[in-house]
C-alpha cells in the first residue's frame, strides 16, 4: 500500500474584532520549510471579519516555519504585532507558536488554544484595540530568513510576457502587474506594505483585471466563475482570435486595428501623433470618469453616448448599444464582484505603462549620459544604478510591421528577475518602468481625491504624454535609433554587417532607415518564412489546447452525471 504524505502546513486564523483593517506589513519563511500559496499570506484583513494565514509544507521538505507582520491604525498610532508558526517533521520534533505587539495595551493580541504536536499545525489569535491606551510602542524583532518562497518554483511568475497567464511554453513574468503595485505602493491609496503579485486577493485583482483587458478585451483567457476572478482557461479562444480572428472583433482591432492607442500606438503607419494622442486620450478620459464615478459617466451608458460611430456602430461588436459595463465584462459577466470602476482604473494604468515600452513609442532620452553601450544583439544597456529617462514622445509604433522578438524584449525581462514592487531599483533593468511608475502614481493620486478628468488630462498631456517638436508620423520601428544619442547601432558597430543589408529594392538601404528608425530585415522572404512557420507551429498548439479542451469538459460532464 502506497504511503500517505503527511500534510506538515501551518493554518493560523486571525479573528480582527477592531475597527481597522489589518494591513500585511512584511512576511517570511525560515529556513526555505514552506511555500506559500497563492493569496497567501492575506494582505489585508478587514476590520471584523476573519481570516486564515496559510503557509503549506513542500513535498519531500521539512515542513514548514515562517511568519507574519501586520500593522493597525489605533487612533493616531500605527501598531503592528507578529506572528511565528512551525511544523517541523522528524519523531520528536513540537510545533511552535509566538505571537507579539507593539503594544500590549492598544493593541491586544490572545492565543487560542493550540497543540505542541500533531499535523498540520491549526492556532488562532483575536485581535482588538483600544485607542485610549497609552505609553510607547516596541519594536518588533523580524526573524532572518533566507528565501521567500512562493507558490511555484520560489520564484513569482506569470505566463505571459505583459504579465497574466497565456496558453504558452515558458514561463513569464507579470511586468505590469508588479510595476502597478509599486505605484499602488507609493501613492495615497490605502495598499498593504508587503503586497506581492501573489497575494493579491479578489477585490485588488479587479484593478489588475482591467489592466489585463487592453490585451484581451473579450476576457478569453479566463474561466466562467462566479467566485473566482483570478481563474484563467488554456486560452485557445484568444489564441485563435489574436491568429485568425475577424478584423473587427475586438481581439484583432486591439492589437493590430483601430484599437492600437489602448497600448499607445497608433492605428496605422503615418498617423500623425497628434491623432493618435488625441484618440487615446479620449479614451482614457472616458474610463476615468467612469472609475470616478462622480464625472458624469457610468457603467450603464452605451458606447454610442460616448465614442462615434467609427468606433462602435451597428456592424462592430460590441455594437454602439453596447453599455459601458458589458463592454469591460465582454464575455465573462458572471463574476459576481466586478467593480467596474477599478477594472476602468486599470484600464487607464495599462496604457500609461505602454507608453513608456520601446516597442509602444519611441521617446526622447534624456540621459544620455547614463546609456553604457549596446549589447550583441543591439539591445539598450545602462549603467549600474540607472536607468532610461524618457521624455516626449517622437513617434507612436503601429504593431503589425514590427520584428516581433525585439517588442516582445522590451515588455519583458528575458529571463532575468522578478522586480520588487518594495524595491524601485529592482526595475532599473526594464527600459521605462520607473517612468511607468511615476506616471502610474500621477494617475492613482488623480484617482484616489476623484480630480477633475479635465484638470487631470492637462497634466497627463504635458507630464506624460508630450509630443517631441520634432515628432514623427507613426511608424513600425523598435529600437532602430534612439532620438537623444549622437549616433545609430550602424554608427556605434562601424559597419554595416553583410548579412544585414536588404535585398532587391531596399538593397541600398542600411540597418537603420534614417526616416522612422527601423531595423530592415536582411531577407524579406525569410522573414516571411519564419513568420509563417511561427504560425504553423501556434496553429497546431492551438488545436492541440481546443482538443485537451473539449476532452476536459467531456470528463468533468461524466463526472456531473
Amino acid at each position: 500500500m502506497a504511503a500517505i504524505q503527511a500534510d506538515y502546513s501551518c493554518y493560523v486564523t486571525i479573528q480582527n474584532e477592531s475597527d481597522s483593517d489589518l494591513l500585511l506589513a512584511d512576511f517570511g519563511i525560515e529556513n526555505d520549510e514552506g511555500i506559500w500559496p497563492l493569496y497567501q499570506p492575506l494582505n489585508t484583513i478587514e476590520a471584523h471579519s476573519t481570516g486564515r494565514v496559510h503557509l503549506k509544507d513542500q513535498l519531500g521538505g521539512d515542513g514548514s516555519s515562517g511568519w507574519v507582520l501586520y500593522e493597525v491604525k489605533v487612533g493616531d498610532h500605527t501598531e503592528q504585532f507578529h506572528l511565528q508558526f512551525k511544523d517541523p517533521t522528524g519523531l520528536w520534533a513540537k510545533n511552535f507558536f509566538d505571537a507579539r505587539s507593539s503594544h500590549d495595551g492598544r493593541l491586544s493580541v490572545k492565543k487560542g488554544e493550540w497543540k505542541t504536536g500533531g499535523h498540520p499545525f491549526y492556532a488562532s489569535v483575536i485581535v482588538r484595540t483600544n485607542p485610549h491606551a497609552s505609553g510607547a510602542s516596541t519594536p518588533l524583532p523580524i526573524p532572518p530568513q533566507k528565501k521567500l518562497m512562493t507558490s511555484g518554483d520560489g520564484d513569482v511568475h506569470a505566463k505571459f510576457e505583459i504579465g497574466f497567464d497565456y496558453p504558452g511554453p515558458g514561463e513569464k513574468h507579470p511586468i505590469h502587474e508588479n510595476i502597478a503595485i509599486a505605484a499602488f505602493l507609493n501613492s495615497s491609496l490605502t495598499f498593504p506594505k508587503a503586497t506581492t503579485y501573489n497575494n493579491l486577493n479578489n477585490k485588488q485583482w479587479e484593478y489588475f483585471r482591467g489592466m489585463i483587458w487592453n490585451d484581451d478585451p473579450e476576457c478569453l483567457l479566463f474561466e466562467k466563475s462566479t467566485d473566482d476572478n483570478r481563474l484563467f482557461g488554456i486560452g485557445a479562444d484568444w489564441y485563435h482570435k489574436f491568429l485568425y480572428g475577424n478584423k473587427k472583433c475586438m481581439t484583432q482591432r486591439s492589437h493590430f486595428g483601430d484599437l492600437q492607442f489602448l497600448h499607445c500606438m497608433g492605428a496605422a503607419e503615418n498617423e500623425m501623433p497628434h491623432t493618435t494622442r488625441d484618440r487615446m486620450l479620449q479614451w482614457m478620459g472616458i474610463m476615468y470618469k467612469l472609475a470616478c464615478g462622480n464625472q458624469g459617466v457610468s457603467e450603464d451608458q452605451h458606447l454610442r453616448e460616448h465614442f462615434d460611430d467609427s468606433m462602435f456602430n451597428r456592424t462592430t461588436n460590441p455594437s454602439g448599444g453596447t453599455t459601458l459595463r458589458d463592454l469591460i465584462l465582454a464575455d465573462r459577466p458572471e463574476y459576481k464582484e466586478s467593480n467596474i470602476s477599478l477594472r476602468a482604473l486599470g484600464i487607464c494604468m495599462h496604457t500609461i505603462q505602454d507608453s513608456f515600452a520601446m516597442g509602444h513609442a519611441q521617446r526622447r532620452l534624456v540621459n544620455h549620459w547614463d546609456f553604457e553601450r549596446r549589447d550583441k544583439n543591439g539591445y539598450l544597456v545602462f549603467r549600474p544604478g540607472t536607468w532610461a529617462q524618457w521624455g516626449p514622445i517622437v513617434s507612436f509604433h503601429t504593431y503589425g510591421a514590427q520584428d516581433e522578438d525585439r517588442h516582445s524584449f522590451y515588455d519583458g525581462l528575458e529571463g532575468a528577475t522578478v522586480p520588487n514592487p518594495r524595491d524601485l531599483d529592482s526595475f532599473n533593468r526594464l527600459l521605462g518602468a520607473r517612468d511607468a511608475i511615476n506616471a502610474c502614481i500621477l494617475l492613482v493620486n488623480a484617482f484616489a481625491r476623484k480630480q477633475q478628468w479635465e484638470e487631470l488630462r492637462q497634466e497627463l498631456e504635458a507630464r506624460v504624454f508630450a509630443i517631441d517638436p520634432n515628432a514623427k508620423p507613426c511608424n513600425s520601428a523598435v529600437d532602430g535609433s534612439v532620438p537623444g544619442l549622437d549616433y545609430t547601432y550602424a554608427e556605434e558597430v562601424g559597419h554595416i554587417p553583410e548579412q544585414t543589408r536588404c535585398v532587391g529594392p531596399l538593397e541600398k538601404r542600411s540597418l537603420v532607415d534614417p526616416e522612422v528608425g527601423t531595423w530592415q530585415y536582411a531577407n524579406v522572404r525569410e522573414h516571411h518564412r519564419v513568420v509563417w512557420l511561427r504560425h504553423l507551429a501556434l496553429t497546431l498548439v492551438i488545436s492541440l489546447l481546443i482538443l485537451l479542451s473539449m476532452w476536459f469538459r467531456y470528463c468533468r460532464s461524466i463526472r456531473v452525471v
